[in-house]
């Protein structure tokens, strides 16, 4: 069991304490995908950017390292009724398939976190036939939170 299967029980709390920030990105993100898009997330998570692409994207593969994670996605997909959504453990470093196999890909609060962030990034631009998407939500966005 990795840590982020761990962290599933309580991510989506761990979320909400920046709520306004994340649902900025969210929407932010969500505007930059093209209608009828091809879209790849590596760490997904419990796969929130990916539900909000579904229903502008023409396909969604929602990917993670974390089982956990991305049972939680998958319930929330199909609670919402969504077919055009895959899920699949993959590593950031060697996601597989074609070059240029997507027209959007996203990985949101993860480059910031791991120790080569210049091998993941290759290997995100490698599957992208259009734009990388990269995110971070920065402390200043905290602000308020650890007083």
């Amino acid at each position: 069991m990795t840590f982020w299967d761990l962290c599933a029980l309580f991510y989506d709390r761990a979320e909400q304490t920046n709520q306004t920030a994340y649902e900025v990105m969210l929407h932010l993100v969500r505007e930059l995908i093209p209608p009828g898009s091809s879209v790849f997330e590596a760490a997904a998570e419990k796969g929130a950017i990916s539900l909000a692409a579904a229903d502008k994207a023409a396909s969604v593969a929602c990917t993670d390292l974390s089982k956990r994670m991305l049972r939680v996605a998958r319930r929330k997909a199909d609670r919402q009724h969504l077919t055009n959504i895959t899920f699949g453990i993959r590593s950031i470093f060697d996601i597989g398939g074609p070059d240029g196999a997507y027209d959007v890909v996203i990985a949101a609060q993860v480059l910031h976190l791991i120790d080569t962030p210049e091998k993941a990034a290759a290997e995100l631009r490698r599957i992208c036939r259009g734009v990388v998407i990269a995110p971070v939500c920065l402390l200043k966005d905290l602000q308020g939170f650890f007083m």
